[in-house]
């Protein structure tokens, strides 16, 4: 049975996902990459909680968003 799998990784991290890749063909296992949200590249004003207006680390942001943006992914696959 072949599962779809996704990997979220940033675009820039080329030696990682070089590793990933090496280990899923290894595995016998497709893939697909889903580009991550750098967390570089948020603006300031999108790291507050609109809940709490607390700060959010940009990281924990940019996590978030990706994860996101997988699931959109998923969904849009069927």
């Amino acid at each position: 049975m072949d599962v779809p799998c996704l990997v979220i990784s940033l675009k820039r991290a080329t030696d990682r996902r070089n590793h990933i890749a090496a280990e899923f063909e290894k595995a016998g296992l497709s893939f697909e990459f889903i580009d991550a949200t750098d967390a570089r590249d948020l603006p300031a004003r999108h790291r507050l909680s609109p809940e709490f207006g607390l700060p959010i680390a940009p990281g924990d942001l940019a996590c978030t968003i990706s994860h996101g943006r997988a699931m959109k992914h998923v969904i849009e696959r069927g």
